[in-house]
């Protein structure tokens, strides 16, 4: 299990993984390409302007596997008419080994783990009943008294 942290930059859209390696791109311009083993930064491919939208990967006419990716002449300057179409853009492919490595399989043992807890369940004391209960029959008592009190002055 392992992580992978770029603290400097947002990211938008997806990742792709293909032989081992897991890409994924940047505002800041940059494609990265991570082992899936282990988490290692393998390279950065500056590619100079904000990548909005995830790497594909495909083949050419030949059979060739691509790591394809697009950048510019699009994204917020797209939703300026004055500047629609007026940016240009790219579209950079990379080369992929054609023979990818074998799938590697793990076991895994899964073990269920049980936890008991005993909790001890609070209840509230028969002497708060008792306080509460003089308290309601005092209220009351003194209640009964204040209207008696206002009906023998009026």
């Amino acid at each position: 299990e392992w992580e992978f942290f770029v603290d400097t930059v947002a990211h938008r859209g997806g990742m792709i993984s293909s032989g081992g390696v897991v890409y994924w791109n940047g505002f800041d311009g940059k494609l990265r390409a991570v082992a899936t083993d282990n988490g290692e930064l393998l390279h950065t491919f500056n590619l100079g302007s904000a990548l909005d939208t995830q790497p594909s990967i495909g083949q050419d006419s030949n059979g060739k596997t691509l790591l394809l990716q697009s950048f510019g002449g699009r994204g917020l300057t797209s939703q300026n008419p004055p500047l629609r179409g007026s940016v240009p853009g790219a579209i950079m492919a990379f080369g992929l080994p054609d023979e990818l490595p074998e799938a590697i399989s793990r076991e895994v043992e899964v073990r269920e783990v049980i936890v008991t807890e005993e909790v001890e369940v609070e209840t509230i004391s028969p002497i708060s009943y008792i306080t509460i209960g003089l308290g309601v029959v005092l209220i009351v008592v003194s209640g009964v008294l204040f209207t008696r009190s206002r009906q023998a002055t009026a």
